[in-house]
């Protein structure tokens, strides 16, 4: 696997909640180690799914039917590791085919892209990954400066659009809001009664497309465990 390939991966999936994955020099692959399906392996582009066996009976009835964890299964690959694998192939064709940035003091950049006054950077940080910037040129293009930093790919990218006025910034949706629009989803999820199968499906995807967008939303739902209060006296 590509060092650069290898080494982006493990970083996206932590981020995607993967905290656990590993790079196994012996099979040269990434194992995100999910709980269920804890064989699952990642070689550059291709992803491997380990066969499953038929899980046991109880009062003879199966616990879960084998073709039901195989479409689980499938699921995690194509909605959750494949979008995974092509964000991280992008970051690292983007990264192959830049130059390094003329300019002063910032060569160790590589220029990914620019509109107007705003560059788009990346610079390799070994073991942590890509690391990305946007700046503004200064007047004889020589320098740059008010420098926005982040190791977020696509929020690196949405900050060159705006910044550079490609996409007007009232169409973008800031991270408070995200947060709300996402907490909102999920609760009409757990307990709008009236919701049909159908248009609970469409929820439940658009709800993985925020995720997807941004994962870090998963942590905005946990709340901290509170103590039990002690019951009044009769």
């Amino acid at each position: 696997m590509d060092d650069l390939m290898r080494r982006q991966l493990l970083v996206e999936l932590k981020r995607a909640g993967y905290r656990d994955a590993y790079y196994s020099e012996e099979h040269d692959a990434v194992f995100p180690m999910d709980k269920e399906f804890p064989g699952i392996q990642i070689r550059d582009k291709e992803i491997r799914m380990p066969r499953l066996e038929q899980p046991p009976y109880i009062l003879g009835q199966p616990a879960i039917h084998k073709s039901e964890l195989e479409q689980q299964q499938r699921d995690l690959v194509y909605q959750v590791f494949r979008p995974i694998t092509d964000k991280v192939e992008e970051m690292v064709y983007a990264w192959r085919n830049a130059f390094p940035m003329k300019a002063q003091d910032v060569e160790e950049f590589r220029l990914l892209s620019e509109h107007g006054k705003i560059v788009l950077a990346a610079r390799d940080d070994g073991e942590r990954g890509l690391h990305f910037t946007t700046w503004e040129y200064s007047y004889n293009r020589n320098g740059v400066g008010h420098g926005h930093y982040t190791t977020d790919y696509e929020g690196a990218k949405r900050d060159f659009a705006v910044r550079s006025g490609l996409i007007p910034e009232k169409l973008i949706f800031a991270k408070e809001e995200l947060e709300q629009i996402y907490s909102a989803l999920v609760f009409q999820g757990k307990n709008d009664d009236e919701l049909t199968f159908d248009k609970e499906r469409e929820l439940h995807g658009v709800i993985h497309k925020l995720e997807t967008i941004s994962p870090e939303l998963k942590d905005t739902l946990e709340v901290p465990a509170q103590e039990n209060e002690p019951e009044p006296e009769l």
